[in-house]
């Protein structure tokens, strides 16, 4: 089968589990992964970061956000620019913030862009990855696109890191990589935070 049609018959199995879920158990493991990522070293040694602004169903972020501001890190967060294509812009606060083309919040047009070689770590939103550091997010490419851009754009810079955050029971054994595809260097579940196993 070809790896996209699979990736999409498991990108619609994973809805379907997540849906599944119960508001106890989601509210658990938001608080494990959050206070994994903030007492990470990763997180606390990174000055300049990409932060997800998380949709209903995905890991919530504003607290990291809040977090990284009062730390007085940089933050930046996507912004939609059209089909497969985003940028990054700085935030100041969550009044940075406005609903975007999907209802998701962004920061507002008017906010500072953000040059992808200044980014040192992104924290990505997935349904799903696996231990090799492949994942399956909600099938627009924008994410690997963009950090593909923040590669190119480090050139001559120390590595931007990738981490992904997962929940435990979402996590998948192995999945089907396509050319696409950038691998994640972390990912988070409730158990803590993974350095992705070489190929």
């Amino acid at each position: 089968m070809d790896n996209a049609i699979e990736k999409r018959k498991i990108r619609n199995r994973l809805r379907q589990e997540l849906q599944e879920m119960d508001g106890h158990t989601i509210e658990e493991s938001n608080k494990q992964i959050l206070q994994t990522i903030l007492s990470a070293p990763l997180f606390k040694k990174a000055n300049t970061l990409c932060i997800y602004i998380a949709t209903a169903i995905e890991i919530p972020t504003l607290p990291l956000v809040r977090h990284a501001l009062d730390e007085g890190k940089r933050v930046s967060a996507p912004v939609i620019l059209g089909p497969s294509q985003m940028e990054a812009h700085y935030i100041t606060s969550e009044d940075d913030l406005t609903p975007g083309p999907f209802g998701i919040l962004e920061p507002k047009k008017t906010s500072l862009f953000c040059p992808p070689g200044e980014i040192e770590l992104v924290i990505v939103p997935c349904l799903s990855c696996d231990r090799t550091g492949i994942r399956i997010g909600h099938g627009g490419g924008y994410y690997d696109r963009y950090l593909k851009q923040i590669r190119r754009n480090r050139i001559g810079k120390s590595q931007a890191m990738f981490l992904t955050v997962c929940r435990e029971n979402l996590l998948s054994e192995q999945l089907p990589a396509t050319k696409f595809d950038v691998r994640m260097n972390y990912f988070v579940t409730e158990q803590g935070l993974f350095s992705v196993l070489p190929l």
